[in-house]
């Protein structure tokens, strides 16, 4: 009895000090992110002015338009907020405890079914996740998502176990909340849970396929409910449904959240924009009428009234075509005048460096397309997110998010931009499946049961999250983060089966030394590559890989038939086996708190691109002005897009409205009753970032209104038309 209650112990003193160092990871400096991700903390303070922008998760404060997410998890961050005030840390803070949240929950999961050794190890690896990590300390949604998607892993777990009705309706419930934090992200995981309960449930065939109907009836009941009542709700007595194309939440959930996530994203809207002309290399026309650059054509500064030219480093080549990524390894500038400029870009690459100072995986030396990263719709040098050219493009063109993740393939997960945030554990996850089998092969009868619930549940969630980020073409690092549990939860199965095997035999089968050489060195050979990407920490990480692992097997070898030393030996081969496996993930999920990281597209390591998000100068000037000048228009200012906006509804109580949503493409209101709404004074101004027409309604209030001219800081790469003269 003492040696288990000394085990329970010791067991509860390990999962404390996991969740301790899970929460330091997430917490630590978060407060340092200003607003986090100023699209939802936007979102947030506009939904805390009234029950109406509450339910309909309205962007902006007049209710005008929605963010382009369901609505749970920004109500989660409205309680927060409503308790702590709108700021940064306040609507991240519940990301960052669904986060440890989700490390205790993998760990209940896991000790249920291998006991506490492999819970701790599963619960481990997934709070030295890099990217996990890095999801985190923003508020972006994906770790509320993977907490309640863990929840429904355990509750199919139990229902399986069981044969319980219950539990599995209770699972399809709570994948049904998390399609509601993120709609089809949730599903991912939906083919495992049926498949286990299908061929693993503990009663007849018949019964399982009779709690299969359901359970699909619950898992779309719950779903859609939220989708449902806006959708069924007229539109003029609601907001636009942001980047939907039809005023939905069910099409904006199947399409811009669903099919297009997973085939090409192109979007294109609004009008050309000619930036700059060409010093060398030659320009093509794009998909929509937009120049392109190519063969390495370098930009000067575009004509009068045009904001400093963008382009590509002329000592590099390649070009696009249509808009479309033909080559790899352009390097991206971002001048003076044209969004943040050079200066405020540079403080986003490593280190502070200058504007060609590009990541890795970003520019010529990974598989990136030589774009960094930014916020959409110009808050970082106003082009368009990845897949998109340098030089002259049209407003809301998305293609694709090669730059973000690579090159679409089955060994993405290994290359520059992807290894660094989530393949270090993967090949322990592999082995974590090859044990299952031999298990479900030697186990006897209870065993083996346990091994076939665990095997075609955690394979299947593996097998469908691969194949999607293998092939998917439009995603953000940072949506690993789901992913992140099913490879850890493999991973602590490997590294269980790999330290029952070293304790428990009083020698090696030359079979167990095989399958144990065979984790070790692909795991050893995936980090080494994954440090191959950043040498400057290669021969840093490498000698304590190749070290610790080294020792621990020569241990494993002069003690192989030693009763004296057999079992200290062993136990000191582990540790070193796992602080060398361990080491350089480590260091990866603590460089967010080391070098920061962005708040709106989060990423771990080294050469990860950073990025705070706080009021600029520019954005305070305006926001004073307009105050001063407030009048109780409906509307008072209009903008094109969110990124627009965010910085106006979070410095200010100023009524802004959003014309294009998110991208600023969406057709939430016509030029017709734009017109009306400024003839009858409900909008009083229109502030048009880096003098560009986006679309006909930004283009109509440069013919009408009138610049302001302001003083001071200065309105930089934007400006503003007083429209208060026109009356129809």
């Amino acid at each position: 009895m003492k040696t288990a209650a000394k085990a329970i112990g010791k067991e509860k003193i390990i999962l404390i000090g996991i969740l301790f160092l899970a929460g330091i990871l997430t917490y630590w400096g978060f407060w340092d992110m200003g607003y986090g991700n100023e699209y939802y903390t936007a979102a947030v303070k506009s939904m805390l002015q009234s029950p109406h922008n509450f339910f309909f998760v309205s962007f902006d404060p007049t209710g005008f338009i929605s963010v382009d997410k369901p609505a749970l998890g920004l109500w989660i961050q409205c309680l927060f907020a409503a308790v702590f005030g709108v700021h940064g840390w306040s609507v991240i803070l519940p990301e960052a405890l669904c986060s440890v949240g989700s490390v205790a929950v993998l760990y209940a999961i896991i000790k249920r079914n291998f006991g506490p050794a492999a819970g701790l190890f599963s619960a481990l690896l997934l709070a030295l996740t890099p990217i996990f990590v890095a999801a985190a300390r923003t508020n972006n949604l994906d770790p509320s998502l993977a907490l309640v998607c863990l929840l429904a892993v355990w509750a199919l777990d139990i229902a399986a176990e069981r044969g319980s009705l219950k539990y599995l309706l209770l699972s399809m419930a709570l994948v049904g909340i998390g399609f509601n934090i993120k709609m089809l992200e949730a599903y991912l995981i939906v083919p495992a849970l049926f498949l286990t309960y299908l061929i693993t449930a503990r009663t007849g065939v018949r019964k399982r396929i009779l709690h299969l109907i359901p359970a699909v009836a619950v898992l779309l009941a719950v779903s859609l409910s939220w989708a449902a009542a806006v959708d069924l709700t007229p539109a003029d007595e609601r907001p636009y449904v942001g980047s939907s194309n039809t005023n939905s939440v069910l099409e904006l959930a199947l399409y811009y959240n669903g099919i297009e996530r997973v085939v090409s994203l192109i979007r294109s809207g609004g009008s050309s924009q000619h930036i700059g002309t060409a010093d060398t290399g030659t320009l093509s026309e794009g998909s929509d009428g937009g120049r392109v650059a190519q063969e390495g054509a370098s930009f000067t500064p575009g004509e009068s009234g045009q904001p400093a030219g963008t382009g590509y480093d002329d000592s590099l080549s390649g070009g696009y075509d249509d808009g479309r990524r033909t080559d790899v390894g352009r390097a991206y500038y971002a001048p003076d005048g044209y969004g943040q400029g050079a200066e405020d870009y540079g403080d986003f690459l490593p280190g502070g460096g200058s504007a060609n100072a590009i990541p890795e995986g970003f520019g010529g030396g990974g598989d990136g397309i030589g774009q960094v990263p930014r916020q959409e719709n110009g808050i970082l040098g106003g082009v368009n997110p990845f897949g998109t050219a340098g030089g002259a493009v049209s407003e809301g063109t998305y293609i694709g998010t090669s730059g973000e993740a690579g090159k679409e393939g089955f060994l993405r997960f290994f290359n520059s931009s992807m290894s660094g945030q989530i393949t270090w554990f993967l090949p322990l996850a592999l082995f974590g499946i090859g044990m299952l089998v031999l298990s479900l092969v030697r186990s006897k009868d209870a065993l083996r049961r346990t091994a076939l619930r665990q095997l075609v549940l955690w394979s299947i969630i593996f097998i469908t999250m691969y194949g999607y980020f293998s092939v998917g073409s439009f995603f953000h690092l940072y949506y690993l983060s789901l992913f992140a549990p099913c490879i850890a939860a493999l991973g602590g199965i490997g590294l269980w089966e790999i330290r029952r095997r070293l304790l428990a035999a009083p020698e090696f089968r030359s079979r167990d030394l095989a399958l144990l050489f065979i984790a070790l060195g692909a795991t050893a050979a995936t980090e080494v590559l994954i440090l191959s990407y950043h040498m400057d920490w290669f021969w840093i990480f490498v000698p304590i890989l190749c070290g610790a692992i080294g020792t621990g097997v020569l241990l494993l070898t002069v003690f192989r038939r030693s009763v004296r030393w057999r079992r200290a030996s062993r136990r000191a081969a582990s540790a070193l086996i796992a602080a060398g496996i361990l080491a350089a993930p480590a260091f990866w999920s603590l460089t967010p708190i080391l070098y920061g990281t962005s708040s709106v597209l989060p990423s771990a390591g080294p050469s990860a691109y950073r990025l705070g998000s706080s009021i600029s100068a520019m954005a305070e000037e305006l926001n004073a002005y307009l105050e001063n000048k407030y009048n109780g228009e409906t509307y008072y200012l209009a903008v094109t897009s969110a990124a627009d906006a965010e910085p106006v509804i979070l410095g200010s109580d100023l009524p802004v409205m959003t014309t294009g949503g998110f991208r600023g493409t969406d057709e939430a209101i016509t030029l017709e009753e734009f017109q009306a709404l400024v003839a009858k004074g409900e909008i009083r101004y229109f502030w048009l970032r880096n003098s560009i027409g986006r679309n006909e309604i930004a283009q109509w209030a440069q013919t009408v209104g009138s610049r302001v001219s302001l003083t001071g800081t200065g309105l930089g790469s934007g400006t503003l038309y007083d429209l208060s003269e026109y009356t129809g």
